[in-house]
């Protein structure tokens, strides 16, 4: 902006020139441009205190110290997807202040990806439900044979499944990559004891 003779922030700047003139020019230091972006994309940041949905760009005075932060979990759980806080791309904390740099930069907040796996069985003590990272590996299993009358067992004869990486297979005990959300359910058939006398 301009001071002395002149006021305003104009440039160029028209001046009747009616006599001598003293005029000063003050100059700021010019923006720091600032990107933050989630790493998956479309995840909300908090930036001094104020929530955004990721990536945002802001433009401020190198040199000035802003906060960055993120939930760290986001994400509804009854969806079979959430999404934690793994680090950002400074290496600082969930919670951190910055300081602007005069060139561009930007700052990622970097998340896991996991899904649930639901287990579905009338018998046999299903094991392995749970929240997995996203194509991490899961063991499930289930009894092989399950008493339920003097004269009935149930015998495993399955698994279906339904969801990115479920399966459909006659392995008791089963390996599964998680892509996704996944319902596995045991299948199960009656066999009868029969006395021969």
């Amino acid at each position: 902006h301009w001071t002395g003779d002149a006021d305003g922030s104009d440039n160029p700047l028209d001046l009747i020139m009616d006599g001598s003139k003293e005029i000063t020019g003050h100059f700021r230091k010019g923006t720091g441009h600032v990107k933050i972006q989630t790493d998956p994309a479309g995840l909300t940041v908090l930036v001094n205190g104020s929530p955004f949905v990721a990536p945002v760009m802001f433009d401020w005075i190198p040199n000035t110290i802003q906060t960055l932060s993120v939930t760290d979990s986001q994400g509804d759980s009854s969806t079979g997807t959430i999404r934690t806080f793994d680090r950002w791309s400074d290496g600082g904390e969930r919670t951190h202040d910055v300081t602007v740099p005069e060139t561009p930069v930007t700052y990622t907040a970097f998340f896991q990806t996991s899904h649930f796996l639901e287990l579905v069985s009338d018998y046999g003590n299903p094991s392995g439900e749970g929240w997995y990272i996203q194509d991490s590996t899961a063991t499930i299993s289930v009894e092989d044979f399950v008493e339920t009358s003097g004269q009935i067992r149930q015998k495993f004869s399955g698994w279906t499944g339904t969801g990115q990486g479920s399966v459909t297979s006659e392995n008791r005990i089963l390996e599964i990559q998680v892509e996704g959300p996944i319902i596995q359910q045991a299948q199960w058939v009656p066999q009868f004891n029969l006395d021969v006398g």
